[in-house]
């Protein structure tokens, strides 16, 4: 199935919604500089004199910059790669030396997605690991280059499938709630 330019660009911007959301964690807020645990937690123990440059009002407005909306490509992101879980493996811990069986270096799991998980890894890994060549990304999944470019293709069919069913379905929808929907 040949994909058309701008199917394919839809389908590259869920993928990156998909993973910027895993990447960033639930609560963006709060993990661009270190708090308070964090400072005594490197001082052994003990809290550093204050410096009179204590800022902690403008710390919690720069926080706030990074709450934001949900993208609102986000559902359609879950409903085609599914729900993630922490990985009960590696629980989700980075490893550098291997690739974990079971969420296949992710470090979290997927559930109910419309897109079979095996495909799901193949696309989300394109982007996932953005700086590496095909070829790394398939001997890290421990793939031949052909399985694993056969798995990122069969994906994007599954995916391009899946959005032109949802966009006949929204078409549908905005026909009956216009009352331009008749038999005749």
């Amino acid at each position: 199935m040949a994909i058309e330019e701008s199917l394919r660009a839809r389908i590259n911007k869920l993928v990156e919604v998909y993973v910027g959301w895993v990447r960033q964690g639930p609560d963006p807020a709060g993990w661009h500089q270190p708090n308070s645990i964090q400072v005594w937690r490197d001082h052994k123990g003990f809290l550093p004199e204050r410096s009179g440059m204590d800022r902690s009002n403008d710390k919690a407005i720069y926080e706030s910059l990074f709450v934001r909306e949900q993208h609102a490509l986000f559902e359609r992101a879950i409903f085609m790669f599914g729900r993630p879980s922490v990985c009960p493996d590696c629980r989700g811990v980075a490893h550098d030396d291997h690739c974990c069986v079971r969420c296949s270096g992710f470090q979290f799991v997927l559930a109910k997605g419309k897109v079979p998980d095996r495909y799901t890894v193949a696309i989300l890994a394109n982007e996932y690991y953005r700086d590496w060549t095909q070829p790394q990304i398939a001997a890290h999944f421990g793939l031949t280059l052909k399985a694993y470019e056969g798995r990122l293709t069969k994906a994007r069919e599954i995916v391009a499938l899946e959005l032109l069913a949802l966009d006949d379905y929204e078409a549908i929808k905005t026909e009956l709630n216009a009352g331009a929907l008749a038999m005749g």
